[in-house]
């Protein structure tokens, strides 16, 4: 006779290793299931064991709008079948940012490009939403050109949170759990790119210094200080050089830099130094 599976090890144990698909459908078996499969400690759990990439296709007609995936790492599965968007849509909307299958979009305001009406948090694989609250937020906010969007998650807080930098270079963070904005901090001294990576909850940009011809970066600690502080050594540009973006490689910051004829990959070690060219 066979032993029966205690629920802890079913919730805890075996759905967090099952595919995305599958573990959506586990929703449906009670209510209990549901509020436990839609949490963020069961979101960052089946991340942990999954960890795979997913590219998002949005698909318009004249009567609805839907959009499929892809496994990046099982391409060869081919597109989801096409799914409605569950929220209303009236015009095309703007993918801004996303995190842990978590993605924020803009909802074009009518009549004015330059701004979106609303902001929402969806998640594609549960087709849960989220209607960002205007409250404490600013005009520019919900404007087109900001200079920076990131979507992170603060484990200590239990909390999603977007961190947006506006064209005037103030910074507002949205709390999901609180559904409010909050300002922290002007930069205006600072003039830095839309390149931007987060690694150990501690948000790091380029700053470009045009005057100096120098990049350099600086970091966001997301968990206490909330300040900009310079924790890399500069480099020097010229008229051939340009930065096409940050990743994260064994753990360490990479930046990808094109000089003229070549790439060259720049590696950020734990003291702040840069090593390039390998």
């Amino acid at each position: 006779m066979g032993t029966e599976l205690s629920p802890d090890i079913v919730l805890l144990r075996i759905l967090p290793r099952l595919p995305a698909k599958s573990a959506v459908r586990f929703t449906c078996v009670s209510k209990e299931w549901y509020s436990f499969l839609t949490t963020p400690i069961f979101a960052n759990m089946h991340l942990h064991h999954q960890n795979r990439h997913k590219l998002l296709f949005k698909s318009y007609t004249t009567l609805s709008c839907t959009f499929r995936t892809i496994d990046c790492e099982a391409p060869e599965d081919g597109l989801t079948p096409p799914r409605c968007l569950p929220f209303k849509l009236a015009r095309n909307m703007s993918v801004i940012t996303s995190f842990n299958g978590m993605v924020c979009v803009g909802i074009p305001h009518n009549g004015i490009k330059s701004e979106y009406s609303d902001l929402i948090l969806w998640n594609p694989l549960t087709c849960d939403y989220k209607t960002l609250s205007k409250t404490n937020s600013c005009k520019e906010c919900y404007q087109t050109n900001t200079r920076a969007s990131v979507l992170y998650y603060i484990s200590s807080e239990d909390d999603y949170k977007l961190l947006l930098v506006t064209h005037s270079c103030s910074i507002y963070v949205y709390s999901l759990k609180f559904d409010l904005w909050r300002k922290t901090e002007d930069i205006h001294r600072l003039s830095f790119s839309n390149h931007s990576v987060l690694l150990n909850e501690k948000l790091y940009f380029l700053k470009e210094d045009k005057a100096e011809d120098l990049y350099s970066i600086i970091s966001l600690d997301l968990k206490t200080t909330e300040k900009f502080i310079d924790v890399a050594t500069p480099i020097l540009k010229n008229s051939h050089t340009s930065c096409l973006g940050f990743t994260i490689l064994r753990g360490c910051i990479h930046i990808w830099m094109h000089n003229f004829l070549q790439i060259d990959l720049w590696r950020m070690d734990e003291s702040g130094s840069l090593l390039g060219n390998y």
